[in-house]
């Protein structure tokens, strides 16, 4: 099987800065004179998702460089303005994402604000953004309580509840496993995922033997390892970020357990997830998801911009292992697979 990397947050961005430049006015700025449309792109550009955040502003700058190309905003009071991007760091933090919606709330030559991983900062921006009168694009961040609880984010990612029901489904109906653990981060978020996860294994009958969390910064998960293979799993699913979820398959993996490894996160592992895993890639089954795989539907703008995205900026480390290992099956590789 072909496995791709990363490319489902960087298409994201894509399509929260085309929403965005589309609506055009939905959170328009006062002053119309101006010579190009600046969004602000919120993305962790240091740290342990440095990665992603690469990928968002990757995306950001090709959905400008289309749009560009095509003669810049269509249509409205800024017909013809060409686009152009600024990045900020918000590692991950819900402090720096909230410095960033009141740095944007306050420079008038700012048009838009789009990117956020997690629901936490999304919501939190939401609020500084609202004594303003202002909103954001969510490019990634789908907790269920930010559309219950926010009336000024666009959110463009499908609720993270389905990405858990998808991974559920998939360990259910495709493993067939019955018995489950699984180690996450604690994050506000996770509820929502824990919602999906569950609704799909009572339908089928799956048993969550093992549910445990981690602190932010943990790097030691042999004590919540133990736990969960004391439990007997069929499978360990994992909703950790790509440094997190690589520590964890090499622990897991020292520690002798062989069940699959089954991320319902949904960020994307590359580069940040293989040199965590390190040598512990040999050995056992890997899956995680990537709707990039299945969608967009083949001759709409997204899939044209999912190429371009793939040929500019490639499809990640395991994409060329799996295609040098004959696709991740036999030869004695870890199966790297897409569920």
């Amino acid at each position: 099987m072909k496995y791709r990397i990363r490319r489902s947050v960087g298409t994201a961005v894509l399509v929260a800065l085309s929403l965005t430049l589309a609506a055009c006015g939905a959170f328009e700025r006062e002053g119309g004179n101006v010579d190009e449309i600046r969004i602000l792109v919120a993305a962790p550009l240091t740290g342990d998702s440095a990665e992603t955040g690469r990928d968002m502003v990757n995306g950001a700058r090709l959905a400008a460089q289309y749009l560009n190309e095509k003669g810049g905003i269509q249509a409205g009071p800024f017909k013809g303005k060409r686009i152009v991007f600024r990045k900020a760091d918000d590692q991950l933090e819900t402090e720096a994402a909230t410095t960033i919606a009141a740095k944007f709330a306050g420079d008038g030559d700012l048009f838009a604000l789009t990117g956020f991983v997690t629901s936490g900062q999304a919501q939190a921006a939401g609020v500084v953004l609202r004594r303003y009168e202002l909103g954001a694009v969510v490019s990634f961040a789908s907790a269920d309580y930010l559309t219950a609880q926010s009336d000024n984010l666009v959110i463009v990612s499908a609720s993270v509840s389905n990405f858990a029901r998808v991974a559920a489904d998939f360990a259910a109906s495709v493993l067939g496993v019955r018995r489950v653990a699984s180690i996450a981060g604690d994050f506000s978020f996770l509820d929502s995922y824990y919602g999906g996860l569950d609704d799909v294994f009572k339908r089928n009958g799956v048993a969550s033997v093992s549910r445990q969390t981690y602190a932010d910064g943990a790097a030691e998960y042999s004590t919540l390892l133990t736990r969960a293979n004391n439990a007997r799993p069929d499978v360990l699913m994992s909703g950790a970020f790509q440094a997190d979820a690589g520590k964890m398959a090499a622990q897991m993996r020292a520690a002798g357990m062989t069940q699959p490894f089954v991320d319902f996160l949904g960020e994307g592992w590359g580069t940040t997830f293989s040199e965590s895993a390190g040598s512990a890639l040999g050995a056992g089954d890997y899956y995680q998801m990537d709707p990039a795989d299945v969608f967009p539907e083949p001759g709409t703008l997204l899939a044209e911009m999912d190429r371009r995205f793939q040929r500019q900026h490639g499809v990640g480390v395991f994409a060329r292992e799996a295609s040098a290992a004959g696709g991740g099956t036999g030869d004695g590789a870890a199966d790297r697979k897409v569920m």
